[in-house]
């Protein structure tokens, strides 16, 4: 089977896993489904007769990281595109210049096969183990290690000095309305919001600011400003909850992939257990197996 540029950058984008992160409990993405089946998908560029398509950027934008992927498909296509064909062309070049054929490529060949074969066992070894219960089990477990947080909702008035906070102190004391004096005289994003920051945990905020505002009730204000490195800050807690934990359906993936590692780690330790194997130190004398744990 001759091994085309498309073929060898399809399958670029699935050996990018570690020796246990690629333990997968789901079937196989449509990624890794078999180049030789007819491509329907719209098409997206074509190099030198060969054909790239939509599934090959999305493939691409699904190996960036979340932070990058907030800034879109459409932001990125142009340059995930012309990534793409860049690379693509790099390919057909070496393959006209007969380096598949090249002694270091046979030898990077053997390696992948090698973790190919390493990751399927694992993967398939995985999916036949696995169960739902397993699953729920570390959800329990995840829930004990990370209760919910406890959250205020809170507004505040930030301001550039102490004497401007104090005076805005008195006039709440006085009874004006917390949210008008926050549009009057806040310096803060949440000015025209009339200093609404919403609920947030004690992480979520800076020092300071958070060990007030979790020391008042709902209703409460703090009696003296409260210095932080962007001001001097008005604080009026509203509300008090306790925060909602991620449902198990939530953290399924996470809980897939975590189950998966920690079973693959188990398995390979089996195998190695029943295997023969003799260790030796650097200097060559036998050593002696390690504790299991």
């Amino acid at each position: 089977m001759r091994m085309t540029a498309t073929r060898i950058l399809k399958g670029m984008t699935l050996m990018a896993c570690g020796a246990f992160s690629c333990v997968m409990i789901a079937a196989a993405p449509a990624a890794a489904q078999s180049a030789d089946q007819e491509r329907s998908d719209q098409v997206i560029a074509e190099v030198g007769g060969e054909k790239l398509y939509r599934s090959d950027f999305e493939d691409a934008f699904q190996g960036l990281s979340p932070e990058t992927q907030k800034m879109g498909q459409e932001a990125l296509y142009p340059r995930i595109l012309e990534s793409l064909i860049q690379q693509l062309v790099v390919i057909q070049t070496g393959l006209a210049q007969g380096l598949q054929d090249d002694p270091e490529v046979k030898k990077r060949m053997e390696l992948v096969e090698a973790q190919l074969v390493r990751d399927l066992y694992l993967r398939r070894a995985v999916e036949a183990k696995i169960e739902e219960k397993d699953l729920r089990a570390a959800y329990d477990a995840w829930l004990k290690q990370n209760p919910p947080k406890e959250e205020v909702k809170a507004r505040h008035i930030l301001v550039e000095t102490e004497e401007e906070a104090r005076n805005i102190i008195k006039m709440v004391t006085d009874g004006q309305d917390f949210a008008e004096l926050a549009k009057k005289f806040s310096k803060g994003p949440s000015a025209s919001q009339g200093g609404d920051l919403g609920f947030f945990d004690r992480n979520s905020m800076v020092k300071p600011f958070a060990d007030v505002a979790f020391a008042l009730q709902p209703n409460q204000f703090s009696a003296d400003p409260v210095k932080t490195q962007f001001g001097w800050h008005v604080i009026l807690v509203e509300e008090r909850r306790k925060g909602e934990s991620p449902s198990f359906e939530q953290l399924r993936p996470n809980l897939g992939r975590y189950v998966g590692e920690q079973m693959a780690r188990q398995i390979a330790a089996e195998l190695t257990a029943q295997s023969e194997v003799q260790r030796y130190d650097l200097s060559g004398n036998p050593m002696a197996a390690p504790a299991a744990q």
